[in-house]
């Protein structure tokens, strides 16, 4: 009667738990026990049947622990596995360095992807919070698979945490043997360092490439440096050009200062013409001088005493 119930029990157990064999060999051991304590009192066999299930629903916790361990590791791949395949679709594009290149009879010279996209260049680097290098551009694109002229572009820019609109609006017909050009102008970038510039055409991608930003050019209140001292030659006289607001002076008195506050170079500033500020309205005087920095550091200008941060070049 006791070796039915245990029968039973064991049936009863969770499928997982033990196999048909496993069940019957405790069944066999539990008899073969019986036949040989022969106990003069059943409380006995209360306790062989409850250790025996103790031992039978342990076997079950641990087969059921190695199964809920194997359905995590298995979603932990799966999860992993999903986001790998994400960031591969994401990624799509690899994104390369800008580099300058020369296209067309016209020697034009643009930096960005040869034969995808490209920058007029102009200039040697954007830099940042500067309005002057980005408010007149010329975009590029090439695509002899794709009807161009029309379409509908934008450029977008990332630095860490911060992204930007830069320009968007649609583009026309080649002019030097490309398939799509714009005129157009970039929000200043924020901030110096490494942006990713990313072009879309209708919406969808079309090719990406990263910039070095250089930091602001140095300023005073009323005077800006529009030269930056990352792209002026060291050990020699280096003509720049400076903008001052404010009541127009002949000359400026411009000192260069190292680290320590000595001076390295000085020299007198002249105005050499006039401009409009096209956002104040207000009119800007053009000055240009010649100063010479000795060698790589951290410098100052004093500007007719007033002085600017710190800077390197």
């Amino acid at each position: 009667m006791r070796e039915q119930q245990i029968e039973e029990k064991l049936k009863n157990l969770p499928k997982y738990s033990l196999s048909t064999e496993q069940r019957r060999d405790i069944l066999q051991k539990l008899r073969n026990r019986e036949q040989v304590r022969k106990p003069k009192f059943r409380p006995g066999l209360s306790i062989v049947f409850a250790s025996a299930v103790i031992i039978v629903l342990a076997l079950a916790q641990f087969q059921l622990n190695g199964q809920q361990r194997d359905t995590v590791t298995n979603k932990i791949e799966e999860s992993r596995e999903m986001t790998m395949d994400k960031a591969e679709q994401e990624v799509g594009i690899e994104v390369a360095e800008g580099k300058p290149f020369r296209f067309s009879d016209a020697h034009q010279e643009a930096i960005g992807i040869e034969g995808r996209v490209g920058i007029l260049q102009s200039f040697d680097h954007f830099v940042a919070k500067d309005e002057r290098r980005v408010a007149k551009l010329m975009l590029y694109f090439w695509d002899d698979q794709a009807d161009l002229p029309g379409k509908k572009y934008e450029v977008t820019a990332t630095n860490g945490q911060q992204e930007i609109m830069l320009a968007r609006g649609k583009l026309v017909d080649g002019l030097y043997g490309e398939d799509g050009h714009a005129l157009t102008r970039f929000e200043p970038f924020p901030t110096k360092g490494t942006w990713k510039l990313s072009f879309f055409i209708d919406e969808k991608l079309f090719a990406e490439f990263t910039l070095e930003v250089l930091p602001p050019f140095p300023a005073t209140e009323h005077f800006t440096l529009v030269d930056s001292p990352k792209e002026l030659a060291i050990g020699k006289k280096n003509n720049m050009v400076m903008e001052g607001t404010g009541e127009k002076q002949e000359k400026v008195s411009v000192q260069l200062l190292d680290d320590t506050g000595t001076l390295a170079d000085e020299s007198l500033f002249v105005n050499t013409g006039k401009g409009i500020d096209a956002v104040t309205n207000k009119p800007i005087y053009l000055y240009e001088g010649n100063l010479a920095f000795p060698k790589k550091g951290t410098w100052v200008l004093k500007i007719n005493g007033d002085s600017t941060q710190p800077f390197t070049n």
